[in-house]
């Protein structure tokens, strides 16, 4: 288990029977759980949990981000990716907290159209955000391309470039932080444990209330 323990956790590919695991939800934390796609009886989704006594949950959301025909051809896969936004309030400041895991065989403008899709389901444009979790989308290709569309957006990746994945001899970066309206102190990886992920640590350490006008 880390030490300290983050405020938030935000788990990719989680089975729902894994959904109230103590092993990776510690104890105290609370959990919400976004169902996204089946593959042999098996659902998996987004997990997000959280520390009661440091920040307070108000909602959370279902985003569908659908899939893609070779998700369903090549992995037999049903259902669809989805995003859990989860909205939280600390210091008197609210603020969104968005895991996603991007569909994985596809061409970047499909996930970059996810993205979109999530961008427009918020309610609002001035509430501290951040979109995090695994992208499928090597910063080897095409990555300031996404860069570009999310500053667009009045997203901004949280850090530089991290290697998060290792394919074969390859090390590259799957795993971003992207966020609106908030103060990043700093952003580390840390060591793939039971994962061929590396966690992505992200520190926000204050939230910048939006500007009056």
């Amino acid at each position: 288990m880390l030490t300290p323990l983050p405020d938030i956790l935000c788990y990719q590919e989680i089975p729902d029977t894994y959904a109230n695991n103590i092993s990776i939800i510690p104890p105290g934390y609370r959990s919400v759980y976004a169902p996204a796609w089946m593959k042999k009886g098996i659902m998996y989704g987004q997990l997000t949990a959280y520390n009661p006594n440091t920040v307070s949950f108000q909602l959370n959301r279902i985003v569908n981000l659908g899939t893609s025909i070779w998700e369903r051809k090549l992995f037999r896969q049903t259902g669809e990716r989805t995003g859990l936004l989860t909205l939280f309030e600390s210091g008197g400041h609210l603020f969104n907290i968005i895991n996603i895991h991007l569909v994985c065989l596809a061409r970047n403008k499909t996930r970059r159209n996810q993205l979109n899709q999530i961008i427009e389901s918020l309610n609002d444009h001035t509430t501290p955000t951040i979109i995090v979790g695994d992208y499928n989308y090597s910063n080897i290709l095409q990555w300031r391309r996404l860069r570009s569309y999310m500053m667009k957006r009045g997203f901004i990746q949280a850090g530089s470039s991290h290697n998060t994945h290792r394919l074969l001899f390859l090390n590259h970066q799957l795993d971003y932080a992207f966020h609106r309206n908030c103060e990043i102190h700093s952003v580390t990886v840390g060591e793939r444990v039971y994962s061929d992920h590396a966690p992505l640590f992200v520190h926000f350490d204050h939230i910048t209330p939006p500007a009056i006008v």
